[in-house]
Parts: C-alpha cells; structure tokens; sequence
C-alpha cells in the first residue's frame, strides 16, 4: 500500500484535511481521455474542484515511492522534471516522449517494495468521486515488466497503523509489452487480492475513487502513453525517442547565464514564474546569456536541441 505521494507543488496541500471534514463526492457525468503527445501534463478528468485561487487543480501527475516504509525504489526520468511552477512537473518528459516515460527500479529496503504514478481525480486533498458512469479505464502504454493499474480510493490514506497494511485496492494487472498496447479495462476487470485484507463491495468502492495510480513491483522501462474512461482510447501511439539531458549545464555567475555540454544548435528559453518567455535565443554550441535587465526571482531555464533537452530552476538575485 502505498503510504508516501510525492505531490507536484501545485498540489502541495494534498496531504490536508477538509476543514468541513469528509468531502462531498464529486459525480463523473462524461467520459475523460488524455494523450500524451497532445495533452501536455494534465489530464482533463471533468470531476475536478475549482481550488481557492480559481484554478482547477485536478488532474496533475504525480509519483510516489516506498521511501516511507524505508524502501530504496527509485524512478529514472526520459527528461528532468520540473518547469517555471513545479520542481516536479513531468512536462518536459511529456514535451520530450510523449508520455510519462522512465525507468522503475525496485530497491530491496522494503519487502514490499513499489514505486507508481498517478493523478488525482478530484483535488489535491484526494477527495473520491463516484466513477461509475465511465465504465472503465483505457491504456496506450509500453513496459518491459509487468505492472498494475491501481484505483485509488478515498480514504486509505488515513486508516490506522493497525488497519493500514489491510487495505486491499482493486487493480487490475498489465502485462509486458515492448510495442504500444491499448488495453480497455471494463470495471469488472478490476478485483481485490483474495485471501487478504479488508473486503469492500465494488458498489461502494466505485463512489469514492480519488485517483488512477500505475504501480510497478517489478523493475523496468515503461511510458503511459495514452489513459481515458472505457473506449476513449485511440491506440496506435507511438513513444517519442527520448532526448539526453545529463549533458547539458546552465551555471548561473552573477547575471550571467553560461550553458555548455553540447555542441549542435538548440534554443534558449528563460521562463518567469507566470510562465512569461522573457528571454529567448538561438545558440549553436555553449553560449553565455546576459540577464542583466531581468527582475529579481525565480525563472526556469529550458535549452532544447535535435538531440536534448534540458529544465533549470535558477534565481537570480
């Protein structure tokens, strides 16, 4: 079960209480679909709460680990997450393959060890709503091991230390593929482990769905290319060929921006904190920008080339 989610910022508050207790559930009334290479970071899941600052804040990918249970798993990212909102946005793995695509490597800390993705359907304080209406989940993906869809629901968050390890999640199991697969998954495709743990009717189960996670217990290298309510995906999706990223440096002196680590044409981008390009340049090989007329804060740097890509968080003072 999994007990840590590594939230992006946007969703820093996720790991609150509603002041006014249980949350109402929300009701799905259409069917969703999200498509890596067209729908940047964000699924569109049409249950989504309108946050305090008028945005709806549903919906964003997150990871999560077993470093809470004092497990070592780790993932490896196509690209380095983060973009001029978020430490750990996933746009630029999206923006580089097409999907949320990594590596799963499984530590041996934790006798259960697992690592996922996710989002939420509903808000960052993981608040269930009732699913019932979309039949289903559809998947494009690949993977070289097998791994699980997994439906999160409201509440196993906070059972007790001694009801925790009981929880018993419906998933449903996704075999091995190195081509893209569509798989669609009918709700009756997805079961609890027998023989274990707390039973819960699927009737209940269903009305309280807080987030569609993708565990791995296996290690391995995999992309979420394509997820959607029953039948809503296209399929024929193919991964992007991932950029190389540990190459290329931006090292901040003064106002001064040098960047080095590659030697073909790639163009600069300095990015302020309302996602405003505020500078933007064409270099070939290492160049050095001068941001001296920029205000004081925080920016992101993305240099992008043929052959990589590379997201930096720098502040200048």
């Amino acid at each position: 079960m999994n007990k840590k989610i590594a939230l992006i910022s946007v969703l820093a508050g996720a790991a609150l209480a509603s002041a006014a207790g249980v949350p109402t559930a929300s009701t799905a009334t259409e069917s969703f679909h999200w498509l890596g290479t067209s729908d940047g970071e964000r699924v569109i899941t049409g249950v989504g709460a309108v946050g305090s600052e008028g945005e709806d804040n549903s919906g964003y990918w997150y990871y999560y680990d077993d470093s809470n249970d004092g497990g070592d798993s780790k993932f490896t990212w196509a690209a380095e997450l983060g973009n001029a909102y978020a430490a750990n946005s996933f746009e630029p793995v999206i923006t580089a393959t097409g999907g949320i695509t990594g590596t799963a490597t499984i530590g041996t800390a934790y006798k259960y060890a697992y690592l996922g993705v996710g989002f939420n359907l509903v808000n960052g304080d993981q608040s269930g709503a009732d699913v019932n209406v979309w039949n289903g989940i559809c998947v494009t993906y690949t993977s070289s091991a097998a791994f699980k869809l997994e439906l999160g629901e409201y509440g196993e968050g906070d059972k007790t230390a001694a009801t925790y390890d009981a929880y018993n999640s419906y998933v449903s199991a996704l075999a091995a593929s190195s081509t893209a697969k569509t798989v669609d998954l009918a709700w009756s495709k997805f079961a609890q482990a027998s023989g274990w743990g707390t039973t819960v009717a699927w009737t209940t189960y269903v009305q309280s769905i807080y987030a569609i996670k993708f565990k791995f217990e296996k290690s391995g290298t995999f992309s979420i290319l394509e997820v959607g309510s029953a039948g809503t995906c296209k399929g024929s999706v193919a991964i992007k060929g991932a950029k190389a990223v540990s190459s290329v440096k931006a090292q901040l002196f003064g106002r001064t921006l040098n960047l080095s680590g590659f030697t073909s044409a790639a163009s600069v981008e300095v990015i302020n904190l309302q996602g405003q390009i505020v500078v933007k340049s064409m270099v070939n090989g290492s160049a050095a920008l001068n941001l001296a007329k920029l205000d004081r804060g925080v920016y992101m740097v993305r240099v992008a080339g043929k052959t990589f890509n590379m997201n930096q968080k720098i502040v200048l003072n």
